[in-house]
């Protein structure tokens, strides 16, 4: 008889689940085995990028700002089904990790005389995701930024460099199996955020597979204070990197164009305002105000067809609870009604294109899967269904163009 046991491993932020089996037959050596070292994926934010970077920045990337600084619509409601939905979309062969940080999203400081100032956390600088094994947990002093030489360490022979750059920011990495950074830049009317990808390195995949490549998609998520983990996300960000070969360093000047769309829902709560009301004015002391969790997951897959149906999977998902948290309850009562005949009109649309680009996918996906050796009749009829697919997904993602809600991170219609 055999059995498989699960076990769920929590250090700090990060958590992994590693299946473990057994045979009640099977022989116990007298010599302990070596145990494999563990691989897991944690997350940071800090004011800025640590290998993504040259050098450290004298002044910090976000500074102060107003308490309403993001567009409140979709506050604590809107898109609690994005963490399900990223823990079930894709097929049995879409691999993920994550890791979790958390945080606050505002910081409210006082000077000498008493007055208050809030501001965003300035350490919401740059996202930063590290897979690889740990010398321990992180320290509790997170703040910290500190290159102990200057210049962009992207040569395969400086992986020690990158690893002690990392140490001496405070993150206790030993060994890289991947690394990402993503520089979080806010708009200049301080009404949204965005993040561009900064640095990339990919040593290794998940999984026992022997790929040369993989397509890996990275996403990042805020999720506020709820009745349970998870279950009010705030922002939600699915970055597409492309086709990965084993080996990859890339610097800013490579990663650039990968980056999200302008995000907004991260404004200041109500609860987190009144609550910062009545904190204690202390000279040159901070607090910190609306705590939210950090969630960075990193989604490897082994074809591109792959992970662009991943991500049309949890778009997918979460747009009904959009619809509904944008019509019931978060504008108020008089602009109700209005807000539902507009929404309603626009998640139409919106659900149109996504259910043409969902049908586009699976004809590219098809296509791809045709043996070399099919009939000419076999491999046109796969060519006419993606060409027609695509024309009619080409229509609908037109109308929202116009219409100035178009989703990002698609490929481009003629």
């Amino acid at each position: 008889m055999r059995f498989a046991l699960v076990v769920t491993l929590t250090c700090g932020i990060c958590f992994q689940t590693v299946s473990l089996k057994a045979s009640n037959n099977a022989a116990v050596s007298a010599v302990p085995k070596a145990v494999p070292s563990r691989i897991e994926t944690r997350v940071y934010l800090r004011s800025q990028c640590i290998l993504g970077e040259e050098r450290v920045l004298e002044q910090p990337k976000i500074i102060a700002a107003l308490a309403a600084i993001f567009v409140p619509a979709l506050i604590e409601k809107g898109l609690d089904a994005v963490s399900t939905a990223l823990k079930k979309a894709g097929s049995p062969e879409t691999l993920q990790d994550s890791g979790k940080y958390p945080t606050y999203l505002y910081r409210l400081s006082f000077n000498a005389d008493g007055k208050g100032q809030l501001s965003l956390n300035p350490d919401l600088g740059c996202a930063i995701l590290v897979r690889g094994e740990f010398s321990g947990p992180d320290p509790e002093d997170q703040s910290k930024v500190s290159f102990p030489e200057n210049g962009l360490l992207l040569g395969k022979d400086q992986e020690g460099k990158r690893i002690a750059r990392l140490n001496a920011s405070r993150i206790p990495i030993k060994k890289l199996v991947a690394e990402y950074e993503a520089d979080i830049r806010t708009a200049d009317d301080s009404t949204a955020i965005e993040y561009e990808s900064m640095f990339l390195e990919m040593s290794a995949f998940q999984g026992s597979r022997s790929s040369d490549s993989r397509a890996v998609v990275v996403s990042l998520t805020f999720a506020g204070v709820g009745a349970k983990e998870d279950a009010s996300t705030l922002s939600l960000a699915l970055i597409d990197l492309g086709v990965v070969k084993r080996g990859t360093i890339l610097g800013p000047g490579e990663l650039r164009s990968r980056r999200s769309g302008w995000l907004g829902g991260l404004a200041a709560s109500d609860v987190s305002l009144k609550a910062a009301e009545k904190l204690p004015a202390k000279p040159r002391k901070h607090y910190g105000i609306m705590p939210a969790t950090f969630e960075g997951t990193l989604i490897e897959t082994e074809q591109g067809s792959k992970a662009l149906l991943f991500i049309a999977d949890v778009l997918g998902s979460s747009k009904s609870d959009v619809a509904k948290a944008i019509s019931s309850g978060v504008l108020p009562a008089e602009r109700q009604k209005a807000a539902k005949e507009e929404s309603d009109a626009l998640e139409k649309q919106r659900e149109e294109e996504e259910d043409a680009y969902g049908k586009y996918l699976v004809a590219l996906d098809e296509q791809a899967q045709l043996k070399p050796d099919a009939s000419d009749s076999a491999k046109a009829i796969k060519r006419f269904n993606v060409e027609s697919t695509k024309r009619i997904w080409c229509l609908k993602f037109s109308t929202l163009r116009k219409l100035g809600i178009a989703p990002v991170g698609r490929p481009t219609c003629p």
